[in-house]
């Protein structure tokens, strides 16, 4: 919702710097390793409970994320193999971050709180990231688009970045469990009404082709 709402806009405050990058000799694909790597280190960072870096590690990611897909653009290199790379880093970005806080709730050290409400919020995160994504690529072989959605990627990194920098981990957790799967049923809602549309579209076609057959079937026993 975000990102398309953004996206033009976004686009002329990047483009200086993604023709910096073009011209340094940078690959879209290049962005996007150095995005997953970005937030592996947000997933150490928070394992050790430096929050604060964490959130500024996720959030970086989440340009590097920006920036690759216009970089791809302005320099006409979107390939079918650059858009899997992406679409699969961009998983491993979402998880790892959230992995982190889970051993992190887990008391994996010797500082780290024992707490089970954390590691089950961060569960249901993890769950919900992936779902959102999911419903999206299997809709879209059935209908055109499916890209609605009250918790897409953007919106995601941009709650559980700011919770982790003003330490209010739990709420963003919290926020992000919940918006997560209402996306996830707002999707299925969706595509429920599309297909509902599309069959009743078809139906309707369909039946004054019936009559046509049957009159000329009538007309023939005449």
């Amino acid at each position: 919702m975000l990102s398309a709402k953004l996206d033009h806009r976004l686009d002329k405050v990047v483009l200086p710097v993604v023709r910096l990058l073009a011209r340094a000799g940078l690959t879209p694909n290049n962005l996007t390793i150095a995005g997953a790597l970005t937030s592996a280190v947000a997933a150490a960072a928070l394992l050790f409970g430096h929050f604060r870096i964490g959130g500024i590690l996720i959030l970086l990611g989440g340009v590097f994320d920006l920036l690759d897909g216009a970089l791809a653009r302005v320099v006409g290199q979107q390939t079918r193999f650059g858009a899997v790379l992406d679409s699969t880093l961009d998983r491993y970005s979402d998880v790892l971050p959230i992995l982190g806080l889970m051993l992190y709730y887990s008391g994996w050290t010797e500082t780290g709180p024992l707490r089970l409400g954390g590691m089950m919020l961060c569960g249901a995160v993890i769950l919900g990231s992936l779902l959102v994504p999911y419903v999206r690529a299997r809709a879209e072989l059935m209908i055109e688009r499916c890209d609605i959605g009250i918790a897409e990627r953007a919106e995601r990194i941009l709650i559980l970045s700011g919770g982790l920098v003003i330490d209010a981990d739990i709420a963003a957790l919290w926020i992000l469990a919940i918006l997560t799967h209402f996306t996830v049923f707002q999707r299925l809602w969706f595509v429920r009404k599309q297909l509902k549309q599309d069959e009743e579209a078809h139906n309707h076609v369909e039946r004054p082709n019936q009559h046509k057959l049957a009159a000329s079937d009538l007309e023939g026993k005449l």
